[in-house]
């Protein structure tokens, strides 16, 4: 956890990507967050959802949003 607080107090960039070593992006995911931000200029976070896989990469019957994992509240449906 120490890495993404350093990460965060260096970066200098308006907007700011977090992601661990394992994570798998779909190739859309920044384009779809950054129109998330362009479309209204109050927006301050973008959160997505996820979906688990194993070590194989093969995808698990979960995902990190209902998880546990965040808050609820977070998510817009």
């Amino acid at each position: 956890m120490k890495t993404f607080e350093r990460a965060i107090r260096e970066a200098t960039a308006e907007i700011i990507f977090l992601s661990d070593q394992d994570d798998v992006w779909h190739p859309n995911k920044v384009a779809t967050m950054m129109e998330a931000f362009a479309a209204d200029p109050r927006v301050t976070l973008v959160l997505s959802n996820g979906e688990l896989i194993d070590s194989d990469g093969m995808q698990l019957s979960q995902q990190l949003k209902g998880s546990g994992r965040f808050c609820r509240e977070l998510f817009r449906t």
